[in-house]
């Protein structure tokens, strides 16, 4: 046994060693096209593209992937050719993988088909047919096979009508014109060169088509979207933003923040209004600056009424100098200085508070900055499925 594992072994790490890179990408090309093929229910074009794959790197997973293709051909069509490929087919995996893998199954599935192949070989030698054999590997014929990972995808080859991927095609050899569209996608063309007597993939990965966000805000205001600026309102554009979730702020000094998830589809064309409400501080702001502006006028004005008591004051004070006042004037030059110091007096008051609540005022106009309470939330980034090894018994993920 150990013997025939290391022999196993060697010629394993030999198929690794004639892997060129290029057969490896072009294996990987076939496998998945198969794949694709297989879970649309084209099980004799995933065949086609399994084999072009084992062709190019022979690996026993590939083997067990032609298998079940093989098998559920024959639950198709019910030839029994197919039958004997696919437990042919598992009893090779169970030669080339002598331990772990995907051995239980194989072995359960040539438990399972070999006795009704037995009955349907003593079949056909009965009706004189011969022994049965199994379905050979794909005739030589020129052939695209259009694939794509993109959900939705159809496809078209020349002129023909677009149909859901892969499609399969008996073409002539040469060039040809391939295009690919589906829901949310920018439409794609290129040109395939199909080879004689070949099968010839061609995967086409279609680009998304962002949202369009139109956004209405007041000027001035800042725009992030998750937690990224993008730019002030009004903005020269749209937003593009990938499918997905999305989390929007719109902020502008003295008002209070505007957010919104956006949970949005690949083309969809989405309208968003930001109205701003202005903040209690800033309200605030303005009466106390409002308050400064009715403290500093009345400073004004006392200012006024104490200059005219100073002015009376001086005109009794120079009628002194030509001859003696009377003791009413007196008294009124008396009662006119003192006028003059109390409305200085308030004077100081009034300025003093008025430049106190002009200082507040500004500094809470100045600090009234809105801030995003709540962090942006995770984006959900757009997701392809990769199979898991499962029922074809190979990872796309991993290695060959």
């Amino acid at each position: 046994m150990r013997t025939r594992i290391a022999w196993i072994s060697l010629l394993f790490l030999a198929s690794v060693a004639r892997a060129q890179p290029g057969d490896i990408d072009q294996a990987r090309r076939y496998f998945e096209a198969g794949r694709q093929a297989y879970e649309s229910g084209q099980y004799v074009a995933a065949i086609d593209a399994f084999d072009e794959a084992y062709r190019l790197v022979p690996r026993p997973q590939i083997v067990f992937s032609t298998a079940q293709a093989a098998r559920r051909q024959f639950s198709v069509d019910r030839d029994p050719r197919w039958l004997k490929r696919a437990v042919t087919l598992y009893r090779q995996y169970l030669v080339e993988v002598p331990q772990g893998g995907r051995r239980a199954d194989a072995a359960q599935y040539v438990g399972d088909l070999e006795p009704l192949l037995v009955r349907l070989e003593e079949e056909s030698r009965r009706a004189g047919r011969g022994a049965l054999e199994a379905m050979p590997a794909r005739a030589e014929e020129t052939q695209l096979m259009i694939t794509s990972r993109t959900p939705g995808a159809r496809a078209s080859i020349d002129e023909a009508a677009p149909l859901d991927v892969p499609v399969v095609r008996t073409v002539a050899a040469g060039k040809h014109r391939v295009r690919v569209e589906a829901p949310g996608h920018f439409a794609d063309e290129v040109e395939s060169v199909a080879v004689k007597g070949r099968l010839v993939v061609a995967e086409v990965t279609l680009k998304e088509m962002p949202a369009v966000v139109t956004l209405t805000a007041p000027e001035g205001a800042l725009v992030t979207v998750d937690g990224r600026p993008a730019g002030e309102a009004p903005l020269a554009v749209p937003l593009e933003l990938p499918a997905g979730r999305h989390f929007l702020a719109v902020t502008r000094d003295g008002h209070y923040p505007y957010t919104r998830e956006l949970a949005v589809q690949r083309g969809e064309q989405v309208q968003v209004a930001a109205d701003l409400e202005t903040t209690t501080q800033r309200v605030v702001a303005f009466g106390v600056l409002g308050g400064a502006a009715a403290l500093l006028a009345a400073g004004g004005a006392t200012t006024w009424l104490a200059l005219d008591a100073q002015g009376d004051a001086e005109d009794l004070l120079g009628e002194r100098d030509a001859r003696n006042l009377t003791a009413a004037e007196r008294d009124r030059y008396a009662d006119l200085r003192a006028d003059r110091d109390d409305w200085r007096t308030r004077s100081t008051w009034l300025y003093a508070g008025g430049a106190a609540l002009a200082v507040g005022g500004a500094l809470l106009y100045l600090v009234d900055s809105p801030r995003v309470s709540a962090p942006p939330p995770a984006v959900e980034a757009p997701v392809t499925p990769a199979p898991a090894p499962g029922d074809l018994g190979m990872g796309l993920g991993g290695r060959f």
